[in-house]
Formats: structure tokens, C-alpha cells, sequence
């Protein structure tokens, strides 16, 4: 069945959509968001009509938008309290927001599995051992059912984004002045002008 809505998808078809997100809006890239949103392979995609095609793939043209925080996915529940985080979810965030440069699309998953505990015979509970199982449970979930915690704390996340922004700046700063230390160095300049960093 193919997806008309942004709460149709599932987390790794919004996944895969973004990935094309820098690319030319032409027949080509919409031949492949129908594909990803209604799992026809191009070759087949390519004998339906650009007409069909484009206004299959016209919702995607406009930016995600909010949705409804939902209570319960399964035997999930999302943590609604920055304080019931623990430190090592607060780590894991930062962690995974940074190798992505602030997408947080790129890691929706395996921040749905930080921001949910699961149910356990005694209760909820986020349990690190089971991350990754968990990870590949929320690439199959519709973003109707679980990414509204995302936007429930997008505040946080934009909060982790300027850390980062402000984290990068300050290393290429520190860089830069290292370089403009080495650059005006005459000293060090003559000993590398003479061969002295040559290794051979």
C-alpha cells in the first residue's frame, strides 16, 4: 500500500527519503520516493506516468510536520521527563547527534530507542542491553507512532545542535590558531624548508 501522508511512512522509509533531500527535485529523484514509499522497484515505477508519479510524491515537498505524542507504541512508552534520562542516554544523544552533524533523521531509530523504555515485569524500563533489537523494531514503526516524541523534545535536540555547531567551531578554531602558530614560526619553517620533517 502505498503511502499518501508523512504519518503513513515507516521510520526507514523517512529514512531513505532523506537521503535525496539534496538532490535535484526532477523525474529522477521522484521515481525514487515512489519507489521508497510504495516498495515498487524503479524498473517497474518507470512504466507508470510522470503525472501519477508527481502527485504521489507531491506531500513530500513540504517539511515534516508535527504530530501527536503518542503514549504507547507496543511495549514501549516514551520518557516524557528530561530528568527520567539517565546520564549514559544523555551521552548516547550527544554522541549520536554529533557523528551525524545535528540530522537527527539519520539516527531517528536509535534515538527512538534512547527516548523509550519497555515494558517489564516490573514495570518500564529503558534496558541498554536491548538497544539494538530495539533499533531495528522502530525502523519498522510509523512515524504516526512514534515520532511525535521527537518533536516533544525537539527543544533538546536543538539544544544538542547548538552544542555541537558551537563544539565544531571551536575545534577548527583551535586549528586554525595552531596553524597560524606553525605558519609564523620561523624557526620551524627553516628546520622543514631543510629537510628536517622529511622521513625518507
Amino acid at each position: 500500500m502505498i503511502a499518501t501522508r508523512y504519518e503513513d511512512l515507516t521510520v526507514n522509509q523517512f529514512q531513505k527519503i532523506n537521503t535525496l533531500k539534496g538532490k535535484k527535485d526532477d523525474v529522477f529523484k521522484r521515481a525514487e520516493l515512489y519507489s521508497i514509499i510504495s516498495g515498487l522497484p524503479l524498473d517497474q515505477v518507470d512504466l507508470l506516468s510522470p503525472k501519477d508519479v508527481y502527485a504521489a510524491t507531491n506531500f513530500l515537498s513540504v517539511p515534516i510536520h508535527a504530530m501527536p505524542l503518542k503514549k504507547t507504541y507496543g511495549r514501549f512508552k516514551p520518557i516524557l521527563k528530561i530528568t527520567d534520562i539517565t546520564t549514559a542516554q544523555h551521552k548516547d544523544f550527544n554522541t549520536l547527534l554529533t557523528q551525524v552533524n545535528g540530522d537527527w533523521v539519520k539516527v531517528l531509530p536509535e534515538l527512538l530507542a534512547i527516548m523509550n523504555k519497555e515494558l517489564t515485569f516490573k514495570g518500564y524500563a529503558y534496558i541498554q542491553d536491548n538497544h539494538f533489537k530495539n533499533v531495528e523494531i522502530f525502523k519498522k514503526a510509523k512515524l504516526r507512532d512514534v515520532v511525535g516524541v521527537v518533536f516533544f523534545y525537539s527543544n533538546y535536540l536543538s539544544s544538542l545542535k547548538k552544542t555541537i555547531k558551537d563544539s565544531l567551531e571551536k575545534s577548527q578554531k583551535e586549528i586554525n590558531e595552531v596553524m597560524m602558530m606553525i605558519t609564523e614560526d620561523s624557526e620551524f619553517q627553516t628546520f622543514l624548508n631543510n629537510g628536517g620533517g622529511n622521513t625518507q
